[in-house]
């Protein structure tokens, strides 16, 4: 059997060893509200909350840079079996069996990198949680855990296994049984940034995350338990006027709260309210989640598409600048007509050069504030002119001109 096995092991690619471990991530993130979970990738500390990412970073690190040496082999044998636990779950649930050293190396190297992603997940999902509850709400962002699911995950690695050449997909890592349109806001939201997070990696995930974090924590708590496959475009108006009563720029304090209770202190504070233009732009990030459920065929329509007014128009009135007279009185100053030491040694030479510069160049303030004696620069080809570099990215080390 176990011959027969080795033969049938030389027909899995890398490609269908990545979806046992596509599936094996899935099912895992779903269960990190779990303690028992949670506590394989996070650590309580007298520091603080940790997550163990070195616990695994460090072993596989350990392995590449052995490559190539003579302790390759025992740096594999080492490294396997600091995996094999994660190696046998992972096959288990795809109900698949590797015999061979190579397969199961690899194996190895892919859990690894999927389990130091979950590290910073199971971290960043507790530390949420843990914040909602100091502030007395139980989260409402939270992965499912669904027992029925493993099944699932199991069946579609059985099928890839048995196709030859399989390509993986991540949009179809998840099944349609994921999301229905019985389900919760705040399940699509999680469902849909699962997909992402395999699609992105870590890094990228957490950028695209970031903008849609408000946007959806608004529309979290303001549907709450409502199916999904009964929000309209009537729901997603009143969403939209809900947003823009939300205050614009709320204090740290205030920022803490739930957004009715924001919308309240508002209304008794006359708080500036959030623009129509922001409540736009959020409603169009939260229509890709929705589309994401359109393209599935999980729901009919997205409910979020012509339901913004559209953006408010904005008058931009260009700053004059300074008049004649207004010039005249700033260089009529007693600071352009004798500079004292006492001057020089409190701001230097700023004060003096900074509206000289400003008058002579047109420049913004910015832009001449920020230049460094080494942005004063001289014409290759007519060494008489000299002019300043003005840039946007650049080497910060040196001496401020205004400093001098």
């Amino acid at each position: 059997m176990r011959y027969d096995n080795q033969e049938r092991e030389q027909q899995v690619n890398p490609a269908q060893l990545d979806a046992i471990v596509s599936h094996w991530f899935v099912n895992e993130r779903q269960r990190l509200s779990q303690p028992d979970i949670l506590a394989r990738y996070t650590l309580d500390t007298s520091d603080g909350l940790e997550a163990m990412v070195e616990w695994f970073s460090d072993p596989l690190e350990a392995l590449n840079d052995a490559e190539g040496t003579f302790h390759q082999q025992s740096a594999e044998q080492r490294f396997m079996s600091h995996m094999n636990d994660f190696v046998d779950e992972a096959l288990t649930l795809s109900q698949c069996q590797l015999f061979s050293h190579a397969s199961r190396l690899y194996l190895s190297v892919k859990l690894t990198e999927a389990i130091i992603r979950l590290c910073n997940s199971a971290f960043d999902l507790e530390v949420y949680t843990r914040r909602e509850r100091n502030r007395g709400f139980e989260p409402l962002f939270m992965p499912r855990s669904d027992s029925g699911n493993v099944q699932d995950f199991a069946d579609n690695s059985r099928a890839a296994l048995a196709e030859s050449g399989l390509e993986v997909v991540p949009d179809v890592m998840a099944t349609r049984g994921d999301v229905s349109t019985s389900s919760t806001v705040s399940h699509l939201v999680e469902w849909v940034n699962t997909q992402k997070s395999l699609i992105l990696g870590e890094t990228a995930f957490k950028s695209w995350q970031a903008d849609r974090n408000r946007p959806c924590n608004r529309l979290i708590e303001f549907f709450g338990a409502k199916p999904i496959g009964q929000i309209q475009k009537i729901d997603m108006r009143n969403f939209f006027n809900w947003i823009i009563q939300c205050p614009s720029k709320p204090t740290h304090d205030v920022r803490d709260l739930s957004f009715k209770k924001q919308i309240e202190i508002a209304n008794k504070q006359g708080l500036t309210r959030a623009s129509i233009n922001t409540a736009d732009k959020e409603l169009k990030l939260i229509s890709g989640y929705f589309q994401q459920a359109v393209k599935l065929d999980i729901l009919p329509k997205n409910p979020c598409h012509q339901v913004s007014p559209g953006k408010e128009a904005v008058r931009t009135v260009r700053d004059p600048g300074y008049s004649n007279t207004e010039l005249s009185q700033i260089f009529s100053l007693p600071l352009f007509q004798a500079r004292t030491d006492a001057q020089k040694a409190r701001y230097g030479e700023a004060p003096y050069w900074l509206p000289v510069i400003l008058a002579y160049t047109g420049a913004r303030a910015e832009e001449i504030a920020q230049l460094y004696v080494k942005d004063i620069k001289q014409d290759k080809d007519d060494p008489q002119l000299w002019f300043f570099h003005i840039q946007e990215v650049r080497d910060c080390s040196g001496t401020l001109i205004l400093a001098t």
